[in-house]
């Protein structure tokens, strides 16, 4: 199995915010790191969550829910979140988003 891509997670999560991922059933500040060093930035999301930011945002009257790179899983779970991004990029997913700069430490 290859090592890429890959989810690198941002310096600033800590084990205690990987473990609060799934059972809040989002994660941002997540990026996909392919072979060739490009890094996209991700934001992952459960059906349940993201249904509950769409009703929330309707009722402040923003009926929608956008994110860059978002990814829906049905949990949030590292294994999930791998398997997506493995089946993405195979589809050549990543090939239409912009690769950013990685941030200190991430990689």
């Amino acid at each position: 199995m290859s090592q890429y891509p890959r989810i690198v997670f941002h310096p600033s999560h800590d084990d205690r915010s990987k473990e609060e991922m799934t059972p809040r059933g989002y994660v941002s500040h997540v990026y996909v790191l392919t072979e060739e060093g490009h890094h996209y930035p991700v934001f992952f999301y459960d059906l349940v969550r993201l249904g509950q930011e769409l009703e929330a945002g309707a009722k402040q009257e923003y009926p929608y829910v956008a994110e860059p790179g978002m990814i829906v899983v049905p949990e949030v779970t590292l294994e999930g979140m791998t398997k997506a991004v493995e089946a993405l990029y195979a589809d050549g997913y990543f090939d239409h988003l912009i690769s950013v700069q990685p941030e200190p430490g991430s990689v």
